[in-house]
């Protein structure tokens, strides 16, 4: 009777001509391959090579998988306020509340909170909620069209400094500092706070441009 046992060798590494990263099949105390049955191992294959995954440290905060779970979410928090820290709302529907930033980095910029319960990925929604969320973005962005006329707008859906589904919406003009990029972290860093009776015109505007 023969018996075979698998044996697998190390990954490969560059200029490696050598049997590493794969496995093949030997009669048992001989230490040679039956030849027909050698293959690559496909889990090896698909990992990057650049780094061992499970070795890499861990770079986001201990917290991070209770934020996402919604534990002491700010977003769900705060309700439905008119104005809070960061800006005043100017529209409201029953998925999403859209806030002008009191600091604008760019003339109009917005933005938009999901609202309902807790979601901290949008690929989480219900198709009710896919459907209300995003159009209610496109409300906002198609005012800020009217109003203010920007070049293009840019829609960031990022949630990872918060891990509640919420859209900056940041109008793009043609002098800006970021010209078929991101806007630079100095139009934020640099960005003025809006004078009381301006903040006001604005909101008044782009209230009427939902009409």
């Amino acid at each position: 009777m023969i018996i075979l046992a698998v044996r697998c060798h190390p990954a490969r590494q560059p200029g490696d001509t050598s049997q590493r990263g794969e496995c093949c099949l030997t009669r048992a105390g001989s230490g040679r391959a039956t030849g027909a049955v050698r293959k690559k191992s496909r889990t090896r294959s698909l990992l990057p090579q650049s780094r061992n995954l499970w070795s890499v440290a861990r770079t986001w905060a201990d917290s991070w998988e209770a934020e996402w779970a919604g534990e002491g979410c700010a977003k769900c928090a705060q309700g439905r306020p008119d104005e809070d820290e960061w800006g005043v709302r100017w529209y409201a529907d029953s998925f999403a509340d859209a806030y002008l930033l009191k600091r604008p980095a760019s003339p109009g910029c917005s933005v938009v909170v999901f609202r309902g319960r807790h979601v901290p990925d949008s690929a989480l929604f219900t198709d009710a909620e896919v459907t209300g969320y995003w159009s209610a973005v496109r409300t906002v962005g198609a005012a800020i069209h009217r109003v203010y006329a920007p070049a293009q707008i840019n829609y960031q859906c990022m949630n990872n400094s918060v891990a509640h589904v919420h859209t900056h919406v940041p109008p793009r003009y043609l002098d800006d500092s970021g010209p078929r990029t991101m806007l630079p972290d100095q139009a934020f860093t640099g960005a003025r706070s809006l004078a009381p009776a301006e903040l006001l015109a604005q909101l008044a505007r782009l209230k009427a441009a939902l009409r």
